[in-house]
């Protein structure tokens, strides 16, 4: 048991739960680009809805300087989730017991993406939820404490 190797082979829930942070990852990659894509939906949809009602006298100009910085804004916080999620997705793997607690956080959190347009929030947060809640049954409960054991002091 040197370089905190744990004495058991990892169990299957955690490497289960790897694999649904990565999968989770890259839904959030798909979504970005389902962002990037939509921009154009998104101006052209707000220009008409201005056409009908434009209380505030907002310009062709507001509306792209707004979409644009809305668009950076959940590109800068998708690119951090995905980072995040990959990261608590290593360290489950190789058993570091802080991964799991921030893996749970993360699940947390991604539940404010919940309803976001097409479903990718959804599929993110079911994806890290229950990767979340694989890392704390007891066969992996049991595992990542022997990993705090095996680590050298």
């Amino acid at each position: 048991m040197t370089g905190g190797t744990p004495a058991r082979p990892r169990p299957r829930q955690v490497e289960i739960a790897f694999w649904l942070t990565i999968a989770a990852a890259l839904i959030g990659v798909g979504g970005i680009l389902i962002s990037f894509a939509s921009y154009p939906i998104n101006r052209a949809a707000t220009l008409e809805a201005l056409e009908t009602s434009n209380p505030n006298n907002l310009t062709a100009a507001d509306v792209d300087e707004f979409l644009r910085m809305l668009l950076s804004v959940s590109v800068t916080v998708g690119v951090a989730l995905i980072a995040a999620a990959v990261v608590c997705g290593i360290f489950v793997r190789r058993g570091a017991p802080w991964a799991r607690i921030a893996l749970t956080i993360l699940a947390g959190l991604s539940f404010f993406g919940v309803f976001s347009p097409w479903g990718t929030g959804f599929l993110q947060f079911l994806c890290l939820g229950i990767a979340a809640l694989l890392t704390w049954q007891s066969d992996a409960g049991e595992w990542f404490r022997r990993t705090i054991r095996a680590r050298p002091v």
